[in-house]
């Protein structure tokens, strides 16, 4: 580093930004504590850039949600602390996505006859692929947090000798899990539909691989949206000759790997880096 100096030129401070976002990957992907450093650089980055930025809070709730998964692996909180924080992160998720700039709102369009490349006759336009990508991982970040919440709030009531889990009850958290796998499929259309340009909507296809798979992997037997991801997969395949979806498609149908972050491992690609 050359001190904070870079971090007045758009250069450095991207190039800083860009650093602490893959090392915070890298974190994620390997089930690993946020090191100090990082914690450090990024708190030094707050005096330069917006807080305000989506990407950039997205990015904040992504460091917590890592040190929760770190304390589970450690063992260094009780089961009802791995609820009561994950409950936690949630409120905090949802208050990102509420507030969330005008200019960053999707556009919702209703269609009248049935197409493939729709799950429930609705569909979501973002301004660009880089705000769908942000939107889906934050989305991701909400699917992940309830699942945990229901595991573990589960196990606290059979620890207890409990009938019902009172966290459980107080929300419908299967109901917000649902919401946010379909909005993750209500964002695909928008490049799966028009096309005008093959190739760059195809690389831009590539950052719905790992939201399709958690969107596939948490859908519940009772809805279509499993068989629906895994048509989309093969379509990405085919049509837009991205390989890897054939392979995550054939992971998410045999359920040979239940972990999210497997999948986001073998893909190499950075689903949060956008």
């Amino acid at each position: 580093m050359r001190g904070a100096e870079q971090y007045h030129r758009y250069a450095g401070l991207r190039l800083s930004a860009r650093l602490t976002t893959n090392l915070l990957i890298s974190c994620v992907a390997a089930n690993a504590a946020v090191p100090p450093q990082l914690v450090d650089l990024r708190s030094e980055l707050e005096h330069f850039i917006d807080k305000t930025d989506p990407k950039w809070q997205v990015s904040s709730l992504v460091v917590k949600y890592t040190a929760v998964r770190a304390a589970i692996r450690d063992g260094s909180l009780t089961k009802s602390d791995i609820v009561a924080t994950a409950i936690a992160l949630d409120v905090e998720s949802k208050s990102i996505e509420q507030s969330m700039p005008p200019t960053w709102r999707y556009i919702r369009t209703y269609i009248d006859v049935p197409s493939e490349r729709v799950l429930e006759m609705h569909f979501d336009t973002y301004l660009d692929h880089a705000i769908t990508q942000t939107w889906n991982v934050l989305r991701i970040m909400r699917v992940l947090l309830i699942d945990i919440v229901q595991t573990y709030a589960t196990e606290c009531m059979r620890d207890s000798g409990e009938q019902r889990a009172p966290a459980l009850d107080s929300d419908p958290w299967a109901l917000r899990n649902l919401s946010q796998v379909s909005d993750i499929c209500a964002s695909v259309p928008q490049f799966t539909i028009v096309h005008p340009d093959p190739v760059i909507q195809g690389l831009r296809c590539h950052t719905l691989l790992f939201p399709l798979y958690v969107a596939g992997l948490y859908a519940t037997a009772e809805t279509s949206i499993k068989p629906w991801v895994l048509q989309q997969l093969r379509f990405l395949a085919t049509e837009m000759g991205i390989l890897k979806a054939t392979l995550v498609a054939d992971i998410l149908e045999s359920g040979a790997l239940t972990s999210p972050w497997d999948v986001y491992v073998m893909l190499g690609s950075y689903a949060t880096a956008a």
